[in-house]
């Protein structure tokens, strides 16, 4: 799922540790949305070695999706019907 999202998105699919056993700290409930918060999990939480694409790595201004999907073995790009 992270090779296609990358693949797709030209960026990386945020992974999290939660270490707590139910998720509603960062479930964001309608109640929430109608008073705009969001209870996303912080970035502090964030798990940055799951990331695909070394973002230092490529050239400042180039985005492309060649220059990023670069970064991403074709081996582990297989089915190509994410939309």
């Amino acid at each position: 799922m992270k090779h296609r999202y990358a693949e797709k998105m030209q960026d990386n699919l945020p992974i999290f540790g939660i270490d707590k056993t139910t998720l509603t700290d960062f479930t964001t409930t309608e109640k929430d949305m109608k008073r705009m918060v969001s209870r996303f999990p912080p970035a502090s939480l964030r798990i940055r070695t799951e990331d695909l694409i070394n973002k230092s790595s490529i050239p400042s201004g180039d985005s492309s999706t060649a220059q990023i999907t670069k970064h991403i073995s074709q081996s582990e790009i297989e089915d190509n019907t994410f939309e």
